[in-house]
């Protein structure tokens, strides 16, 4: 607890798995009660985790996470949004990177759940669309991809006429050879937010995985309908 005191409105990164592996041997002794220096030390954990990630110390991160998330009251999804969404994220994309793709899924398929708005859907959604098609499971990647598309205003459809292709590729092509430089650096950044990149990115992926005959158009309908917003 001396060690958690000196993390008041100071840099810790340095210390910070000292801290809390030390924390860690007595954390049983702290009272359920006391919510204000679990939150804290939740916080510490998940700032222990974001470290271990980026030393590619997936195990450890995972670890951290897990028990970050642990400190958290029973109705976190509800006294603490932000915090269960924000842990539980991140513990998902540990569990990934760990190889562990079905406790990955586990937890986003309850993170979802939870989710209270299209936004906060994002990137959980994003990341069960690369579990997906790691697990080889293409039909459903394609499907998850296609949902948040149409929920984002991108309409794909599911195949295209021989007419339709012509079209679309010669479209595609003026296009192209109308862009300058300038018109390049007028373009609008992408909100990403709200960016449906990576997800015309994966239902490509998908297309092409499952060896659709559509697959190069639809591909070339995701990078329409992505330009089509005017931004990069």
């Amino acid at each position: 607890m001396s060690l958690y005191s000196t993390t008041k409105g100071k840099a810790v990164d340095d210390i910070v798995f000292s801290i809390i592996d030390q924390i860690k041997h007595g954390i049983d002794n702290l009272e359920d009660e006391n919510l204000e220096l679990r939150l804290d030390i939740a916080k510490l954990n998940e700032l222990a985790g974001m470290k271990a990630a980026t030393c590619s110390d997936h195990v450890t991160s995972r670890s951290y996470l897990t028990f970050a998330l642990s400190l958290l009251p029973t109705d976190h999804w509800k006294s603490h949004y932000d915090l269960s969404l924000r842990f539980s994220l991140r513990l998902a994309k540990s569990c990934y990177s760990c190889g562990d793709l079905e406790k990955a899924q586990c937890i986003l398929a309850e993170t979802l759940g939870q989710c209270h708005s299209l936004e906060d859907k994002l990137p959980g959604n994003a990341l069960l669309a690369i579990i997906l098609l790691d697990r080889k499971r293409f039909i459903d990647a394609y499907t998850l991809c296609h949902e948040v598309l149409s929920q984002l205003g991108e309409e794909i459809p599911d195949s295209l006429q021989i007419n339709k292709r012509t079209e679309m590729a010669e479209a595609t092509s003026i296009m192209l050879k109308s862009i300058s430089d300038s018109d390049l650096l007028d373009m609008k950044e992408m909100d990403e937010r709200l960016s449906c990149h990576g997800f015309l990115r994966h239902h490509s992926t998908s297309c092409i995985l499952q060896k659709t005959r559509d697959a190069p158009f639809l591909c070339l309908q995701d990078g329409t309908a992505h330009n089509g917003k005017g931004s990069l």
